[in-house]
């Protein structure tokens, strides 16, 4: 069995090195938080290797998923912007997709 692409677009090659990811993200708010992070990290002696290769990591799967497909990852953020601004989440509760899929909650 071999694994099969993304449906709604290709794997876009992003080299895991921090340039790398830092050209690869778009979105302000994304290029802020990379750039605080990674001064954060980076600010202390001696610096921690293993939360700088996580932030990495973290940084590398966001720049990947945003520019698999960059409209969906715009909508995304305009969602959690929404949330954090107190407005409910629209569209179908938890409960009411497991209601469809046959499962009952309590």
């Amino acid at each position: 069995m071999t694994a099969q692409p993304h449906e709604q677009g290709t794997m876009p090659t992003i080299d895991k090195k921090f340039a790398s990811v830092r050209r690869a993200l778009f979105h302000p708010d994304d290029i802020a938080a990379f750039d605080a992070g990674l001064a954060k990290l980076t600010s202390t002696s001696p610096i921690d290797l293993a939360s700088l290769d996580e932030f990495l990591e973290s940084w590398w799967r966001t720049a990947v998923t945003a520019n698999r497909d960059r409209e969906d990852w715009h909508r995304v953020l305009n969602v959690a912007e929404r949330i954090q601004r107190g407005e409910p989440p629209q569209g179908r509760n938890f409960a009411e997709v497991l209601a469809k899929r046959g499962y009952q909650v309590p």
